[in-house]
């Protein structure tokens, strides 16, 4: 049987830059790059700017006027990346199966495992455990039998934690849930 670990680090960016800058965690935060035209757009954000409507692309002008209080910072999306990769290639000696899933996400195919780490609980621990060591951010870890289920329990679990779907399961899981975890438009959802 098949089983899918999906990590992801919540608002990579600006998660990487309150570390680096000592920042405190509840201060809204926005990272910023200029376009081809040389204007400031957002780069990305954290979760106090995105529930204030702030999102990726947006000029930073509008950004600014959604959430005021946030700390404007200008990205530095090479550091991130380079630290995304080390983090994938510290996964990678865990299992060569990985597929990133854009910055600071990525699904890892941890089938085989248990005779090395043990049971499902304590894979996750390790997958957690060497995502602090290499980024100093705790993931945001699910597990499944496929890709959809194991990305949808990651996007439910909170940093530092891991959800599991049992194997015959995920049926009872994806039921209770709302169709915004479809990865369609908001068209195709309504």
């Amino acid at each position: 049987m098949r089983r899918i670990a999906y990590i992801r680090i919540p608002h990579f960016a600006t998660a990487i830059e309150r570390c680096r800058r000592s920042l405190a965690p509840d201060l809204p935060l926005i990272l910023f790059e200029e376009d081809l035209k040389g204007r400031q757009r957002v780069y990305a954000c954290s979760g106090q700017a995105a529930e204030a409507g702030v999102k990726p692309n947006l000029r930073l002008r509008q950004a600014e006027a959604l959430c005021p209080e946030a700390q404007v910072l200008p990205s530095d999306a090479s550091k991130y990346a380079a630290l995304s990769e080390k983090w994938l290639e510290r996964l990678s000696t865990i299992t060569p199966d990985v597929e990133p899933d854009g910055l600071g996400s990525t699904y890892l195919d941890v089938n085989g495992l248990t005779r090395l780490y043990g049971e499902a609980q304590s894979i996750c621990r390790r997958l957690g455990r060497e995502t602090w060591e290499s980024t100093q951010q705790w993931p945001a870890i699910g597990l499944a039998n496929c890709t959809f289920v194991s990305r949808t329990t990651a996007l439910r679990a909170l940093p530092g934690h891991a959800l599991i779907v049992p194997p015959g399961t995920e049926l009872a899981f994806l039921s209770e849930l709302s169709v915004n975890y479809l990865p369609v438009s908001a068209e195709m959802q309504r």
